[in-house]
């Protein structure tokens, strides 16, 4: 083993490893290889260096960037979820004649009768195929 490192301080190594890291943490490292075993001055490793931490600011900027834009996505869909079950609770309300609080338990109680979403519920309610308002007695509801 110590014969292998004196040649190899003498020769130098084809390969050499800088890590790349960021808020230190380890993301992966820059290789370098040469052609010929040969010792790696340090210019060559600052260099290295140098594009190991622009490379890493670079993955952590992108990483950031892909959390922001699904939480951006996540808050659209909550939006838009928001909105349909803000509009059933307005048909609702108008259509039997009581609070939007009401009729969003009404919503609430019919998914969790039946299993589906509250915005499912809520969708079907705007689509116009769900009714909720209750039934005149002696008639089926609607």
């Amino acid at each position: 083993m110590a014969r292998i490192r004196r040649r190899r301080a003498a020769q130098g190594d084809r390969h050499a490893a800088v890590p790349l890291r960021w808020d230190r943490q380890t993301l992966g490292c820059v290789d370098l290889h040469a052609v010929t075993p040969r010792p790696w001055c340090p210019g060559d490793l600052t260099a290295a260096a140098v594009l190991a931490r622009v490379v890493a600011g670079h993955l952590a900027t992108d990483a950031t960037l892909r959390k922001r834009q699904q939480l951006t996505e996540q808050l659209e869909n909550a939006l838009a979820s928001r909105v349909v079950i803000e509009q059933a609770k307005g048909i609702i309300a108008a259509e039997g004649a009581i609070t939007v609080d009401e009729a969003f338990d009404r919503l609430r109680r019919h998914a969790r009768r039946h299993r589906p979403s509250v915005h499912e519920v809520a969708g079907a309610v705007v689509d116009g195929h769900l009714h909720m308002t209750p039934a005149p007695p002696g008639q089926a509801p609607r």
